[in-house]
């Protein structure tokens, strides 16, 4: 949605496209990259090599140890504790 908007497909015309294609592909458990790749709208903004790099995971969890250290600031300082069972 926001790359399509950033080459300057309206926004409401950019949340039409991606909201059809993600509940088309909810509803029948299709192929929600596949969709959005073939989608003429979609093809006029943006290139098969930059709907590639939208679905991309690294451009989204590159940041992600960054999150969790400032979400979770205490478990990086002290040791995991080991944990026993009685009886065992």
């Amino acid at each position: 949605l926001l790359e399509l908007t950033a080459r300057g497909m309206r926004r409401e015309d950019a949340y039409r496209v991606v909201q059809g294609h993600a509940m088309e592909a909810w509803r029948t458990d299709g192929d929600f990259r596949g969709r959005v790749s073939e989608d003429p709208e979609v093809r006029k903004v943006l290139s098969p090599s930059e709907i590639a790099e939208v679905f991309r995971l690294e451009r989204y969890l590159g940041h992600v140890d960054a999150v969790f250290r400032r979400v979770f600031p205490d478990t990086e300082e002290k040791p995991m504790r080991r944990v026993t069972v009685k009886g065992k």
